[in-house]
């Protein structure tokens, strides 16, 4: 878990891992909106969630000021692959989610909110695809989408 500002992770592969692959947490000041000066960028991440399935992205971000995800792939788990609260003026950029959401329901690929405090966040230049649910789970009537905003 990262919880300190100047801190990039970038140019990683990550994979086979149990729960979530990278954590950001308590960077930059929400009082103030100083920013935490970290990145997670240019990395690879996939088959992560692999022992506790749901809610174990491969990127999470929380408490964060001016936190920085670019140009990551991130693909097959079953639930989501970035998620993050209680965030201000993040940036979510060039990201590819795809073979997202496959053993879960009411999940995004990019799924944020929950608080009053998450404003100024902005997804751009990113793709999704092959978000979708199995068969049985689809029956459940909640759906999985790219970008879910709590």
């Amino acid at each position: 878990m990262i919880e300190r500002s100047g801190v990039n992770v970038s140019g990683c592969h990550i994979r086979d891992i149990g729960c979530t692959a990278v954590s950001i947490a308590a960077v930059g000041d929400n009082r103030t909106l100083t920013p935490g000066a970290v990145e997670v960028s240019d990395n690879n991440i996939h088959d992560f969630a692999r022992v506790y399935r749901t809610v174990q992205p491969g990127v999470r971000w929380k408490w964060t000021v001016g936190a920085r995800i670019l140009r990551n792939e991130i693909w097959h788990a079953a639930h989501v692959g970035i998620i993050g609260s209680w965030g201000q003026e993040n940036v979510f950029d060039g990201n590819y989610l795809h073979d997202l959401g496959r053993g879960s329901s009411d999940a995004g690929a990019f799924y944020a909110g929950r608080h009053w405090i998450d404003r100024g966040n902005v997804v751009s230049n990113s793709r999704f695809a092959r978000i979708y649910q199995t068969e049985e789970i689809a029956e459940t009537g909640n759906a999985v989408r790219g970008i879910y905003l709590e």
